[in-house]
């Protein structure tokens, strides 16, 4: 009690607001793959999707990427910084009319690409080649409190030898598995970053990205 009654008022208050929504209704946990593999390509933004919100992230075919997605054939993309309209990426279960309480990032594929060198006959670049990146991965609860937070090493000279199984010039995607902390989440961000110094052309790819989510029927979060 002495724990709770030092806590700030609006964290006393969201812990109360939980568990007034979890006695109005039953708790649905919901486990989601998206795999984007149904979307129109959507280079504006993807919007909503399997329940959450993505800003900052569009949908884009993969044929010309040398990274083959992990279920073809699309994958979502966030691009060069200067080219994000949200920034850093993020995926949100908070909007107008949202069920979702809360959910936990589980896993996903990653990658990150640039343009290609330009061919010497046509003068531009048709492909994107792999390229090392760090990606940071934030969690953030209910609050907006900081409250998990993961980067991700893409490690190209690691991973050239996990040639993809369709096409050997290809490289597969990786897989990271996001630790515990990564629950009771929402908003989570998305940052790539290259150590190459190539941030102006750097793209993130990623894929069946893996998360729970957790609904509570009849009520609806005011966020």
């Amino acid at each position: 009690m002495s724990k709770l009654l030092s806590m700030p008022l609006v964290a006393i208050l969201a812990i109360f607001l939980d568990i007034f929504a979890l006695a109005q209704g039953s708790l649905i946990e919901h486990k989601v793959i998206a795999n984007f593999d149904t979307v129109p390509i959507a280079a504006s933004g993807l919007g909503h999707y399997d329940s959450l919100i993505w800003q900052g992230i569009s949908v884009a075919t993969s044929p010309n990427y040398l990274l083959d997605p992990h279920s073809p054939q699309n994958v979502a993309i966030v691009g060069p910084a200067q080219a994000q309209v949200v920034c850093p990426a993020r995926i949100s279960s908070k909007y107008v009319n949202s069920t979702i309480i809360q959910f936990a990032l589980k896993s996903f594929y990653y990658g990150c690409v640039i343009p290609c060198p330009l061919s010497e006959t046509t003068g531009v670049s048709s492909t994107s080649c792999t390229t090392p990146c760090n990606i940071t991965v934030k969690g953030y609860d209910s609050l907006e409190n900081l409250v998990a937070q993961h980067t991700v090493v893409y490690d190209v000279v690691k991973d050239i030898t996990k040639c993809s199984t369709t096409n050997p010039k290809h490289l597969a995607m990786p897989q990271i598995v996001m630790n515990k902390d990564f629950q009771g989440l929402t908003d989570v961000t998305f940052q790539p970053e290259s150590p190459l110094g190539e941030a102006d052309q750097l793209t993130m790819v990623f894929d069946d990205i893996y998360y729970v989510t957790d609904t509570v029927i009849g009520t609806v979060p005011t966020y």
